[in-house]
């Protein structure tokens, strides 16, 4: 992310005598942007992602039924990969069931891990939502990152949205906020080796050449 990024030399936001940050009305009064907001963006999406993390692991992932459940799906999924690489182009029933008995077993344990985390997973979103929204509201207008090179069409509105400045190479808090929590989620579940499984159901469909 330091590749892409470098911090903004500019910002619509200036420090008073009282060391707070106050808007700038016109167009020439840009100042430069201070490192700390740039390293707050990085920090709030550093807190968010633990924050996501450490929920996730003590309403979900140290439970030992989850533990049991997401093993069984992996397990389950193996042997379904199994059974279908030995299976023959003549259509033999009794491979065809043992499949259909494995597509179903994976239904079943994926239909219970997605119960048991609905409620949780939906309640956490709506928290990440407005923790997202607050910080948002606080750096409103202001620059914190410079892309190297000019955004187009629809990432455009993603990184210079809410920005009053005319350079689109300057990037907003929200894709700063995106991309850190992006990696650094992603780098949690890794470090920890705790994640959710794929929820992906076997596709029954036949093709018009099966009967």
């Amino acid at each position: 992310m330091l590749l892409i990024l470098s911090i903004s030399p500019y910002s619509i936001y200036s420090a008073n005598k009282n060391g707070r940050f106050c808007k700038n009305i016109g167009p020439n009064t840009m100042t430069s942007v201070s490192l700390s907001w740039t390293l707050l963006a990085l920090a709030s999406s550093v807190f968010a992602s633990l924050l996501n993390f450490a929920l996730s692991w003590f309403f979900i992932f140290r439970h030992k039924s989850f533990e049991v459940q997401t093993a069984n799906l992996e397990k389950r999924k193996k042997e379904l990969e199994e059974a279908k690489a030995v299976q023959t182009d003549d259509g033999d029933k009794k491979q065809q069931k043992k499949i259909k008995r494995i597509e179903d077993e994976i239904n079943n344990i994926s239909t219970q891990i997605t119960t048991k985390t609905f409620r949780f997973t939906m309640v956490l979103n709506i928290l990440l939502f407005v923790i997202n929204r607050t910080l948002k509201a606080v750096f409103e207008g202001v620059v914190v990152a410079k892309i190297p090179f000019a955004p187009f069409g629809l990432l455009t509105k993603i990184t210079h949205s809410g920005l009053e400045t005319d350079d689109i190479s300057d990037a907003n808090y929200q894709f700063i906020y995106w991309i850190g929590t992006t990696i650094f989620k992603d780098a949690l579940n890794r470090f920890f080796g705790y994640s959710m499984p794929a929820m992906t159901m076997p596709n029954r469909l036949k093709s018009p050449h099966q009967d």
